[in-house]
């Protein structure tokens, strides 16, 4: 028996490659199967008509009155910001403390602005969205049932 040598055979001197390698762990990935396969667009085609959103007025005034919620809120806190961060008092014959009550104040009336805007996201458009994409679901089964008839 030949004595074997401590260090890695690969770098010996005295031997050779003996031309066999390892396969590479690509060939041993599953193949895709046909959904994967489609092109970007369709697949993006059928993920933008299940989330839509529905287009009728009540849907459209009610998104209107959720932007214009929030952006009365942003305002409201940005002039109760900017009321604690300027010395108004000194501007106009207000005590620190008024100022400070109403900067208070304002920040409690922009918090319950986005407490509304997110009622009526709850209460009112994600129940209309959630219509419109049953509805489609309905259609979009129904017309598979006639295609199969």
């Amino acid at each position: 028996m030949s004595r074997r040598s401590p260090y890695n055979e690969r770098y010996q001197k005295d031997t050779k490659p003996s031309g066999s390698t390892k396969r590479s762990a690509a060939s041993a990935k599953p193949k895709r199967d046909a959904e994967e396969s489609k092109p970007t667009s369709r697949r993006n085609a059928t993920k933008r008509a299940h989330y839509s959103v529905p287009d009728t007025p009540e849907y459209r005034q009610a998104r209107k009155r959720w932007w214009m919620l929030l952006g009365s809120a942003v305002v409201v806190l940005i002039v109760s910001l900017a009321m604690t961060g300027t010395q108004l008092a000194t501007f106009l014959p207000i005590s620190e403390e008024a100022v400070r009550y109403t900067s208070l104040g304002l920040s409690w009336v922009a918090l319950g602005l986005i407490g509304a805007s997110w009622w009526l996201d709850l209460k009112r458009i994600r129940p209309m969205i959630k219509a419109h994409q049953a509805e489609l679901a309905g259609k979009g089964s129904g017309k598979k049932d006639t295609e199969d008839a």
